[in-house]
């Protein structure tokens, strides 16, 4: 036969009712709530301290036992009735008592002032002595001694209906509007993400420009454009915007060109540690199939003058979001490598299209120009021929931008290339030592006369800044005496050759000769027109 659970019990007053039949009707008062908590309370206590005790001896009975069975069972029952009981405290909530001496704790008492008049209505014998009497005798007929008034609290509780005390407490947050989902109309908010202004489209100026902008403002709509030297800036108000206008200008066959936005720019990478021989094949295949990433192109990297194969490859991958864990790989062609970002010369960037700056080929539509002869087509298609030195070089180019002899437009010491800003920054004296042979009022005056560079060595000593530097000796030795006389010797004899010929024509000619050979030649002819 089981054993009763405790909620089963008789109560500690003697009552036949259980614990499990308890409804908050029961308690009519505040004192019959405040009762019934002390209950539950002994009645949690006693449980737990009974659960606890068959774990404890469940624990040292032998494991599958009928005794271990048996205190399993009471164990969970005494379970369920903790879980019964603390549902109904928490249907009859906290004790209304105020300043229960049971259920609150110093810390939550509210110490504040009672007035005499809830005083008076409780006790109306005190109401007939005066203030003076109440505050010198505050005993009763049985015995009791009052508190003082300003020891005492004031009751606060408004409502003892604490089941829907929460349902009456209204939130005054002023920023709970932000979380709606709903707009103004009633519709569902649809928040979208801030529209990224794209870069402005370099329009070519033609001669007539005042037609060419009437034109785009007429057929396609208002556009807005600044001036920018040889090109005419149009800006759009969106990406859409901005691909309509293109789209626009190359069906009008009109010259522009386009600076791709940072955030529609490729990902360039470069793989480091790689065996130099690695064919790029090998790499694309093996990103796109191991990393599960969209390759454009594998390049390898080469020496700029040499051009000789470095064990850098130079990966390009579209800006989109599942490439961007490229930059978490280090193993490629099943070798550890390192991913670094590439950066390229510095400089500014020129066109293979039309051999103009700040744009790549890629988003050029100007008319190609060639870099050799400047003709209407790429410089991979140029036909014509050209005089060149040993090193495959045109001997005497000629500069597409700036129409001048001896380069070529990617001639970075072109005057029409584009140069470095730098920064313009004075240079700052190197600080020098203190030394406390040198006296304040010599360093002002070595900044005041500078013709003499000796400071005093000491206080004690005295120079006279006028007077004239002393003669400094010099040991030459006799070897570099010879070696000078000798080159003054051959300084003589070239002058006494070619003194009636032009120095400067001289050398002119031998800096454009290609060769030593040529050189002398130079020279022999120079030699004959002399004699």
């Amino acid at each position: 036969m089981d054993s009763p659970t405790l909620a089963e019990k008789e109560t500690p007053e003697g009552s036949s009712a259980t614990m499990m039949d308890f409804t908050v009707e029961d308690c009519d008062n505040d004192s019959a709530i405040c009762a019934r908590l002390r209950q539950m309370q002994n009645f949690l206590s006693d449980a737990t301290r009974k659960r606890n005790s068959m774990l404890e001896t469940m624990s040292d009975a032998e494991k599958g036992s009928p005794a271990a069975k048996t205190l399993d069972d009471m164990a969970r029952k005494y379970q369920q009735d903790m879980d019964i009981i603390n549902q109904q405290v928490s249907e009859l909530g906290d004790c209304p008592v105020v300043n229960c001496t049971v259920h609150c704790k110093n810390i939550n008492r509210v110490n504040l002032k009672r007035s005499l008049t809830s005083e008076s209505e409780e006790f109306p014998e005190l109401t007939k002595t005066n203030n003076t009497s109440i505050k010198s005798n505050r005993r009763n007929d049985n015995g009791y001694s009052f508190p003082d008034k300003r020891h005492t609290a004031r009751i606060s509780v408004l409502t003892n209906d604490y089941d829907n005390l929460n349902d009456k407490i209204e939130s005054s947050n002023k920023y709970a509007t932000l979380n709606s989902e709903a707009n103004d109309d009633g519709e569902p908010s649809q928040t979208q993400p801030p529209i990224k202004k794209p870069p402005p489209i370099m329009l070519k100026k033609q001669e007539n420009f005042t037609a060419q902008l009437k034109n785009i403002n007429e057929n396609f709509g208002p556009v807005v454009a600044k001036s920018g030297g040889i090109f005419i800036k149009l800006y759009a108000k969106d990406p859409d915007e901005h691909m309509r206008l293109t789209r626009f200008l190359k069906e009008k066959e009109m010259q522009y060109y386009v600076i791709v936005p940072k955030w529609e720019r490729p990902i360039k990478v470069v793989i480091r540690n790689l065996p130099r021989d690695t064919r790029p094949q090998e790499i694309k295949g093996f990103l796109e199939f191991y990393h599960d990433l969209k390759v454009d192109k594998v390049v390898q990297l080469t020496k700029l003058r040499t051009k000789r194969p470095l064990p850098l490859f130079q990966v390009t991958l579209p800006n989109e979001d599942k490439n961007k864990k490229i930059w978490n790989i280090d193993n490629v062609c099943y070798f550890k490598v390192e991913i670094q970002r590439f950066q390229r010369r510095t400089g500014a960037l020129q066109c293979f299209n039309c051999n103009l700056h700040h744009h790549a080929a890629a988003a050029c539509q100007l008319d190609p120009r060639c870099l050799k002869c400047g003709g209407p087509h790429s410089h991979v298609q140029c036909t014509e021929r050209f005089e060149t030195n040993t090193e495959g070089k045109i001997i005497n180019p000629k500069c597409i931008n700036c129409n001048e002899t001896g380069h070529l437009a990617s001639w970075r010491g072109c005057k029409k290339f584009p140069k470095i800003a730098v920064n313009n920054i004075r240079p700052i004296k190197p600080s020098r030592r203190v030394d406390p042979k040198f006296t304040y009022s010599a360093i002002a005056r070595q900044n005041y006369d500078n013709e003499n560079d000796d400071l005093p060595i000491n206080d004690n000593e005295s120079v006279d800044l006028r007077a004239p530097p002393e003669e400094v000796s010099v040991t030459v030795s006799p070897q570099k005496v010879d070696a000078l006389k000798d080159i003054l010797y051959v300084l003589d004899e070239f002058k006494r050759i070619f003194g009636k010929s032009d120095i400067h024509e001289i050398a002119k000619k031998l800096k454009t000769a290609n060769n030593d050979l040529d050189r002398l030649q130079v020279l022999v002819k120079l030699l004959n027109l002399s004699v």
